[in-house]
């Protein structure tokens, strides 16, 4: 399982201390340096007691991952089922029920709300480019019912002409019964982009803490302001964080 959000964070804390103590030996000038190891030693029990309450919050980066696992599975399952249709009659007639039998456990496995993501690079261009060409899973959803809908006519123009009539029916039905499901999802869609927008916030603020903490190496004025920032807006983070999102952006690993 890749780190969560709560993990990565807590790692950035945890680097941050450490730096301190880098920057004192490293970086302040000699005169300099009783004063900036008092700063050191308190600024470095400070983030490590943030650090450590964020690790105490891993249990949601492994309950996150759960969460998307079972919301993936089921949504595999369903575009297994929809591309199965036109195998053979028994599929024509099975597949369809069994898309129909799983759409309400899918969307119950949405609506866990899901309060951690998986870090990943390149965020704000990677996730919008998906969720607005169909990665978002009410988007995803929609478009395999409505293909399902879309096989289940092209398998009875394909098939005998003695029992086309009958698969015409079925067809008819079982279609009418797809884009009522297909069209309760498809309502649901703008729930895809709010959840992009909490997981923006989500990456913005593991980018945040982890260019903070490199900084405090580097420069006698991140040495004082850095630390500062992440302990002042550490109570920001956390009540960012638990923002609960109820989609998953299903082509990148959260």
């Amino acid at each position: 399982m890749s780190a969560g959000v709560f993990s990565c964070i807590g790692t950035s804390y945890i680097k941050a201390a450490k730096n301190t103590f880098y920057f004192t030996k490293r970086g302040a000038p000699f005169l300099l340096k009783p004063f900036a190891l008092v700063f050191a030693l308190f600024y470095s029990v400070t983030l490590l007691m943030i650090s450590l309450f964020f690790y105490a919050l891993i249990i949601l980066d492994w309950l996150g991952n759960l969460t998307d696992t079972l919301r993936k599975s089921l949504l595999n399952a369903m575009d297994g089922h929809s591309r199965k249709i036109n195998n053979g009659i028994l599929s024509f007639i099975l597949e369809p029920i069994i898309i129909v039998l799983l759409s309400p456990l899918f969307l119950l496995s949405v609506f866990i709300p899901k309060v951690s993501s998986n870090p990943i690079e390149n965020f704000a261009v990677n996730e919008i480019s998906d969720i607005f060409s169909g990665a978002g899973a009410f988007k995803r959803i929609n478009k395999i019912i409505w293909g399902a809908a879309k096989r289940l006519f092209r398998y009875v123009g394909n098939a005998n002409l003695i029992l086309m009539p009958i698969l015409s029916v079925i067809a008819i039905l079982y279609s009418i019964v797809l884009i009522a499901v297909g069209s309760i999802f498809a309502i649901l869609i703008p729930l895809d982009w709010i959840s992009y927008l909490i997981e923006s916030i989500r990456q913005g603020i593991v980018s945040f803490t982890n260019n903070q903490q490199q900084k405090i190496r580097y420069s006698g004025s991140s040495f004082l302001i850095a630390p500062v920032l992440l302990v002042v807006l550490a109570p920001v983070f956390l009540l960012l964080l638990i923002i609960p999102k109820f989609t998953t952006q299903i082509d990148v690993e959260v």
